[in-house]
């Protein structure tokens, strides 16, 4: 799919074969949450999802699918296709407990890496599911990842003799832009 800037983007989409024992919960299909395309980006969730999708058994329409213990080049054409998952969706118990040990770390990351690009908490909230800033602060007042690289560049050349003296100290970092803030 593409926004209407030609930019390429995945969302997650549901479907009743996709649904657990309750069906989908109303609150997961209303959110609009998008992955944009970052060219040229070796980390870019367009390109990994795509290839990810490329390599499952393509008569199995589970995402997550039980990996092949040898794998297997198929052919269709001209092209050498590798075969990587077994025509097995993962169970829902084993599912589940891969999702909870993920999902903690993955919500940690993203109000950590929207922060330090200075979003405010409100933001960050509609893309983590937060419903009470409060519930951030764990993530949040957090020395930011620019500042703790310049203390342990501080704290790693002190007592190193410069060949230029500088007359005025400057701090190595800005204590306004240090903390992550709510």
């Amino acid at each position: 799919m593409k926004d209407t800037s030609g930019v390429e983007y995945v969302k997650p989409e549901y479907n009743e074969a996709e649904k657990c024992k309750k069906g989908v919960n109303k609150k997961e299909e209303e959110k609009e949450t998008y992955m944009f395309a970052q060219p040229g980006d070796l980390n870019c969730p367009v390109y990994h999802c795509k290839r990810y999708k490329s390599l499952l058994h393509p008569n199995c329409p589970a995402l997550f699918q039980h990996a092949k213990k040898k794998f297997v080049l198929t052919i269709e054409g001209d092209a050498k296709i590798p075969l990587c998952y077994d025509n097995v969706p993962v169970g829902y118990h084993t599912l589940a407990d891969l999702m909870k040990k993920m999902a903690e770390g993955i919500r940690k990351t993203t109000v950590m890496a929207l922060a330090n690009e200075g979003f405010e908490a409100k933001d960050i909230m509609c893309v983590t599911g937060h419903r009470n800033v409060a519930s951030l602060e764990p993530y949040l007042g957090r020395l930011t990842m620019k500042c703790k690289k310049n203390m342990s560049d501080a704290l790693s050349n002190f007592g190193k003799t410069t060949t230029k003296p500088s007359a005025t100290v400057t701090s190595p970092c800005d204590p306004a832009s240090c903390i992550i803030k709510a």
